[in-house]
């Protein structure tokens, strides 16, 4: 089978191994185009260890599970399995997460909007 960069020749057996191996997205050229992914080592933005390492954490909450949600890699809700308000909505600041509010608060969804924060955030802000 020959390549020619992301292009690979077709051929009946061609597309189907590549189909089959490997994640593909159709072109409207003249064939598949290959869709390279990150290895599986590499620790997805939104993973709870992954925020959780940048974060600064009281001790009791290093033996609790934390959980993500409402996450699209620059802006996310965290929260961990313990008792008491202990939820966060954090943000991507030079490359590392950090806290924009931590539960209770009092801010308002239009300063979190002009700050950056997504639309799925809305709900955990007041609509002052």
């Amino acid at each position: 089978m020959k390549s020619y960069g992301t292009r690979i020749v077709q051929s009946a057996f061609a597309i189907g191994v590549v189909l089959a191996a490997a994640a593909c997205e159709p072109d409207t050229g003249s064939g598949p185009t290959v869709v390279s992914t990150p290895p599986d080592s590499t620790p997805s933005a939104c993973a709870a260890a992954t925020i959780v390492k940048d974060l600064k954490i009281d001790e009791w909450q290093r033996d609790a599970e934390a959980t993500v949600t409402d996450c699209n890699g620059e802006w996310a809700f965290i929260s961990w399995d313990s008792p008491g308000d202990n939820a966060r909505i954090v943000y991507r600041a030079a490359s590392k997460w950090a806290d924009y509010v931590r539960f209770p608060h009092d801010r308002c969804w239009s300063e979190a909007s002009a700050a950056g924060a997504p639309a799925t955030l809305q709900k955990y802000f007041q609509s002052c």
